[in-house]
């Protein structure tokens, strides 16, 4: 327990490393993983609150098994848990360090300087980035996340391009006010009704969200399950009639206006 509190006095050295921080200088410092700084932190602290209790709660923790009382768990010493990795969370499938900017929350990473890290060698004897292993991010890793961002975004554009080139949706997708939800319709004299779920698809699509496009209309969800007729929602029925209660019917159509249903 006292080893314990002598390795948290020295992590509280340990800081956050910046964004902009792409090379640690192997004389000053070393890049640990945050999930280890953190891990040990806890595990000293419950050690602490052991070390408190006295030789008492050690010899309590002999005699009853772990799932029988609920402090034992929250007072389980270093030895008995799981600590994270020095470096694993940090290392790219180049065996290098990862990008900072291509990390996501499991590869956070912090420094701790160099002359608290020799002090704690003696219980961590791994080497680390800064101490063992260059603390320089890996290019590689950069330039394919650079080739694939340039990829992605060509694709973008072709679509972009398809998509206003060939039909007015593009501009349908960018109309977001000043119109019924569920309207779905070309500033035609022709209107088409179709469910809203597919809508949103189509906008996730153009905007390159989802790689597949859209499957077919399935007019099935804008049919009545007892009657078998369009359920034609009140807001566009009310646009397309000029503000009339009336609502289309299978066959029929509103005046001055010519109404399709596609069918698939």
């Amino acid at each position: 327990c006292v080893e314990l509190q002598y390795i948290k006095s020295l992590l509280v050295y340990a800081t956050p490393l910046s964004s902009d921080s792409g090379e640690c200088s192997p004389s000053s410092c070393v890049v640990l993983a945050k999930s280890f700084v953190l891990t040990c932190k806890k595990q000293c602290v419950k050690a602490e609150k052991l070390l408190k209790q006295g030789p008492k709660a050690y010899k309590s923790m002999a005699r009853f098994p772990k799932s029988a009382v609920k402090v034992i768990n929250a007072l389980s010493p270093l030895i008995e848990r799981d600590i994270a990795d020095v470096s694993d969370s940090l290392t790219c499938v180049h065996s290098s360090l990862r990008p900072l900017s291509l990390s996501s929350g499991h590869g956070k990473r912090m420094t701790l300087p160099l002359s608290q890290w020799k002090k704690l060698f003696p219980y961590f004897p791994k080497p680390v980035y800064g101490l063992g292993l260059r603390a320089v991010e890996c290019e590689r890793c950069v330039v394919t996340a650079e080739e694939d961002a340039d990829a992605i975004n060509l694709q973008k554009t072709h679509r972009l391009l398809t998509h206003a080139s060939t039909s007015t949706l593009l501009d349908l997708v960018h109309r977001k006010h000043h119109y019924p939800p569920a309207l779905f319709s070309p500033e035609i004299s022709t209107f088409y009704l179709v469910p809203l779920k597919w809508t949103k698809v189509w906008r996730a699509y153009t905007k390159s969200k989802h790689h597949l496009p859209p499957g077919p209309i399935v007019n099935g969800a804008l049919l009545c399950a007892r009657h078998k007729r369009p359920v034609v929602p009140t807001s566009v029925g009310l646009f397309l009639s000029g503000a009339s209660t009336s609502l289309t019917h299978f066959a029929g159509s509103i005046p001055g206006h010519s109404i399709t249903y596609e069918r698939t």
